[in-house]
């Protein structure tokens, strides 16, 4: 299990900080594309965060994870996603979700989302999930970066964040 390069994560965080704006936006060098920006980020931290071009795929590689065998088009009425759902004390695929930090707008329009989810120090686990168009813009890309490795970096549980949670 590769772990995160924590001293290169600091470095890029650092180095985006740099090209962060008064208002708060990234300006980075048109030099930088969005493939590189994703790679390097994928790179340097190692199995703590992990991309999905569809948001709606994340909870299905969490119960995969967790060993349910989840159908490759999976419903909620199978046994293992019940089974699943009912570990988490969620009703359904969206009650899911909405407990990790997703609203309602994001869940209903799931196709136009991208997501990261990544794992701090402490092995909590977080949902990033923004625009799918963001992963081809390097500026609005390295905000989601920059955010998803800062919690790489962090110690916060599920006493500081309710939507944090273990896998």
């Amino acid at each position: 299990m590769a772990r995160l390069m924590a001293p290169m994560a600091k470095r890029l965080i650092t180095l985006l900080d740099s090209y962060r704006t008064s208002d708060g936006a990234y300006q980075l060098p048109t030099t930088v594309s969005a493939e590189a920006l994703m790679n390097l980020a994928l790179e340097i931290s190692g199995d703590e965060l992990a991309f999905f071009p569809k948001a709606d795929e994340v909870i299905w590689a969490v119960a995969r994870h967790e060993g349910y065998i989840i159908p490759d088009y999976p419903l909620d009425s199978n046994s293992e996603v019940k089974s699943f759902l009912e570990e988490y004390e969620a009703t359904n695929t969206t009650d899911w979700y909405i407990r990790h930090g997703l609203s309602i707008m994001s869940i209903t329009h799931f196709w136009l989302y991208s997501c990261f989810m990544a794992r701090n120090l402490l092995f909590w686990r977080k949902l990033f999930v923004f625009k799918a168009s963001d992963v081809s813009e390097v500026n609005a890309l390295a905000k989601q970066v920059h955010d998803a490795l800062i919690f790489c970096l962090s110690e916060q549980t599920s006493n500081d964040d309710p939507r944090l949670f273990a896998v």
